[in-house]
């Protein structure tokens, strides 16, 4: 195995979770009698956690609303999320090189398992750090810098691939390489051109050609 890897953010850049994250939240919405949230609008927030979410359902937020809303999501996690198309293909190309790869999410080690074990991902990932696994979560670069230690890579052999400012920002400050994609749940008021990443990606297919034009491969 090689001494270079990529992460990678788990919702909107690996796996596309808006589908039962929207799902979970108009069944919240139902059970409270309230209107459906438009999935174009819940796709946009499901970077933003549960809080996020319920808040375009609700005027008012509440924990008790939090917990109910992630108690439905975690029997509803795996309905209709998927791998994005092409994802597969890359990990393969990364695995053929001898090139490790990771997951680096904020989403809680409850709900990143049990939805990787329901996907059908091709090459299992060499590291999983999860957003409740240390002290801080992105945008601290703590989780990165954790995963290299931990895989024993320096900072110039590793690349993190993430849809928010949040990733870019981590993956800046642990001084690694970072690629922005815009297929995955950004805002219209959001411009991954100021985030500061190395490259910007805007299909799943085009990331392996970002990795070779930073010049990682």
């Amino acid at each position: 195995m090689s001494n270079k890897a990529v992460f990678f953010d788990l919702d909107g850049t690996l796996i596309d979770t808006a589908p039962d994250l929207a799902l979970s939240l108009n069944i919240l919405l139902k059970k409270y009698n309230q209107p459906l949230v438009p999935y174009a609008i819940t796709r946009n927030e499901s970077s933003n956690g549960a809080k996020g979410l319920v808040s375009t359902g609700f005027k008012k937020t509440s924990d008790k609303l939090i917990k109910n809303f992630l108690d439905i999501y975690k029997t509803n996690i795996c309905v209709n999320s998927r791998v994005f198309p092409s994802i597969n293909n890359l990990l393969v190309n990364l695995n053929k090189r001898n090139i490790k790869w990771g997951i680096i999410t904020n989403k809680p080690r409850k709900f990143t398992e049990p939805l990787l074990s329901s996907l059908d991902i091709k090459i299992p990932p060499d590291i999983v750090i999860c957003g409740d696994d240390l002290e801080k979560r992105k945008p601290h670069p703590m989780p990165i810098i954790h995963a290299m230690k931990k895989l024993n890579l320096s900072n110039n052999n590793c690349v993190y691939v993430g849809d928010a400012l949040r990733d870019i920002q981590a993956g800046n400050s642990a001084r690694v390489k970072t690629i922005a994609v815009k297929y995955g749940y950004i805002k219209n008021t959001d411009n991954p051109s100021n985030w500061g990443a190395d490259i910007i990606i805007n299909r799943p297919f085009n990331i392996f050609d970002g990795i070779k034009k930073i010049g990682f491969l």
